[in-house]
């Protein structure tokens, strides 16, 4: 039973993701997005050292893997991984012009539109404990006012 261990920043500094080789199961954490049931891929975005170019890095390390399951710290086994992976990257895109354009209160409320349009279990209010928007606006303000410092 052999297990691949990759470094997967982006959610976080310190985040590391597993391949499960024999099973072809990806443990990814939190750098795969937050999923309820069948309801939408959100990218959890919180404070303090999110990082968007090193997220996507991980994403590109995690379809090298080829894995047939991404099973996501908040919640769940999905087996849908390259659509999966492909609605993150396009709700990472989505959240990143949101932060730069929106106010806090416009942010949140667009997510919390997407998650009460979702098919998830428990819906919006598993995604706000889960993912709480006011949070993940935070973090991603935090990612931009450090980039345009560079």
């Amino acid at each position: 039973m052999l297990t691949s261990v990759a470094y997967t920043p982006g959610h976080a500094s310190h985040h590391v993701s597993y391949l499960h080789e024999s099973s072809g199961r990806a443990f990814t954490g939190d750098v795969a997005g937050v999923r309820i049931g069948a309801g939408p891929v959100l990218a959890p975005t919180p404070p303090p050292d999110i990082d968007l170019h090193a997220w996507r890095a991980s994403l590109d390390v995690l379809e090298a893997w080829r894995p047939r399951s991404l099973a996501v710290t908040h919640f769940g086994v999905h087996h849908d991984v390259d659509a999966h992976l492909a609605a993150l990257r396009a709700h990472l895109d989505e959240v990143e012009r949101w932060a730069g354009e929106l106010d806090e209160r416009a942010f949140v409320a667009r997510i919390r539109e997407r998650v009460a349009g979702g098919r998830g279990a428990g819906g919006a209010e598993t995604y706000g404990q889960a993912l709480p928007p006011e949070q993940s606006y935070q973090g991603l303000t935090r990612y931009l006012r450090r980039r345009e410092a560079v």
